[in-house]
């Protein structure tokens, strides 16, 4: 079976998911976006995000959910976010009532299969090294679940069709 190299949104979807960012704010109806697919290796993927899971109703961020500043985690490795997590879990140390953290083991707890069947892309930019743009949290639970590598779109491969 050959597997193929990209794939193509409605231009709705991408705007449902990636409307946030400038590049896709705005609409084209009835056209579609076209994504390369690349394979990563988790353990070349990064965190692209300073405070990962941070928000109004959580200041601590994911990170604060074991201990460590909810801020300063961009260039992180994936892997390293997961261990340090998974070592404050066995440890007894992490705040598992934390929303971040709760995102991620649920993701954890459901599995592989339903971590990639998730409607909304996993999303990776290529600087110096590989980045999360879409799916940290996903990534996070993959690298917790032993994931050695994931099949994601290259978010600045996007091309309008």
């Amino acid at each position: 079976m050959v597997e193929p190299t990209t794939v193509e949104f409605t231009d709705s979807f991408v705007g449902k998911h990636f409307g946030h960012h400038t590049r896709f704010s705005k609409r084209n109806p009835g056209a579609k976006w076209r994504f390369r697919l690349v394979r990563v290796p988790l353990n070349e993927l990064h965190c692209l995000y300073n405070d990962p899971g941070v928000s109004s109703a959580n200041p601590a961020g994911l990170m604060g959910a074991v201990g460590e500043s909810a801020t300063g985690h961009s260039g992180r490795p994936i892997a390293q976010i997961a261990h340090r997590i998974d070592h404050g879990i066995k440890l007894g140390l992490a705040d598992l009532s934390n929303s971040a953290l709760k995102k991620v083991l649920s993701f954890r707890d459901a599995g592989q299969e339903v971590i990639l069947s998730a409607e909304e892309p996993i999303a990776v930019s290529r600087g110096d090294q590989w980045y999360v743009r879409e799916g940290t949290h996903r990534c996070i639970a993959l690298s917790l679940l032993g994931v050695a590598e994931l099949v994601a779109i290259d978010f600045e491969s996007a091309e309008l069709v």
